[in-house]
């Protein structure tokens, strides 16, 4: 029968197995790894005292640990400083400081005024509203200054421009007689209320909307083609500033010097369209030709609208 064995002291098995777990903790910082925190429990209560000054041993010091294991320092590049931002723009800033001497501004031409007449009565009216010209006036005073032909010299005075100085129908005469240069109008008498009837009556335009002049401007006899020609830029400047819708020349005399057609057929004078037809003073002598001198000034009547 084998011998008994005898039974074993926990305690011993325990400081047992503590000694080989502090051998192999030892045994790891010897090949430089991290180890536990030594334990802060005693054993000296349940190892044996052999066991305990055999842990409480001086350590031998940790090797040092290889160049390789501490990584080298990286050169880095230095830091680029990016540029300050924009400080935003204040709420307000104070006024800037007013020059030293003040800055004439330049003249502007002021606009031109609306045609009083074109809101109320339209265009046909805005034309006689607009008022005279400063250039008819200058015009006037021309005329009557010319000395460039004889008739000056048997005159009273030269006619002058008569009516509006924006008309719808500018109305040419032949040259004056003796009575309307003592007068000093276009026509005299019964002939301008004719003229006037004919025009309102008829064309449906009224004194406001007519301007009126001879074909020549002072009276004396029968008129050359040299006077007439010395005679025609006033006519011109005059339709210029007028500008009219249509033109109506009264006479044969005048129809003759302005080179129209036959009465009742269109014909121009600067551009302008003209219409010839009797003279008030023959169709006071010749009342039987009144008809035909209606029809031209129906045909007028369509003509300005």
């Amino acid at each position: 029968m084998p011998p008994a064995t005898p039974p074993t002291d926990p305690r011993i098995e325990l400081a047992g197995l503590v000694a080989d777990l502090l051998a192999t903790v030892e045994s790891m910082r010897a090949c430089g790894a991290e180890v536990l925190p030594a334990p802060v429990v005693s054993l000296s209560d349940t190892v044996a005292p052999s066991l305990v000054a055999r842990s409480s041993a001086p350590v031998a010091p940790r090797p040092a640990a290889p160049a390789w294991v501490v990584p080298a320092p990286v050169a880095r590049p230095p830091a680029v400083s990016s540029p300050p931002a924009a400080s935003p723009a204040p709420l307000w800033s104070p006024p800037a400081a007013a020059p030293a001497a003040p800055v004439a501004p330049s003249p502007v031409a002021p606009a031109p005024a609306a045609s009083p007449g074109a809101a109320l009565f339209g265009s046909k009216w805005a034309r006689v509203a607009e008022g005279p010209d400063a250039l008819l006036a200058q015009l006037k005073q021309d005329i009557q200054a010319c000395r460039a032909c004889g008739r000056c010299g048997s005159r009273q005075g030269a006619l002058d421009v008569e009516g509006s100085a924006r008309p719808l129908v500018l109305v040419i005469t032949d040259p004056p007689s003796i009575a309307a240069d003592q007068a000093g109008t276009v026509l005299v008498g019964e002939a301008t209320l004719m003229l006037q009837k004919m025009l309102l009556n008829v064309v449906r335009v009224d004194h406001r909307e007519v301007q009126t002049s001879p074909v020549v401007r002072c009276a004396g006899g029968e008129v050359t083609a040299e006077e007439a020609a010395l005679c025609r830029p006033f006519l011109e400047r005059q339709i210029a500033l007028a500008r009219p819708r249509a033109i109506l020349v009264l006479g044969e005399v005048a129809r003759s010097l302005l080179g129209l057609p036959s009465q009742g057929t269109w014909g121009s004078i600067s551009g302008v369209p003209a219409l010839a037809t009797a003279h008030p003073d023959w169709l006071l002598a010749h009342p039987g030709e009144k008809r035909q001198t209606l029809g031209h000034l129906q045909e007028l009547a369509r003509r300005v609208g």
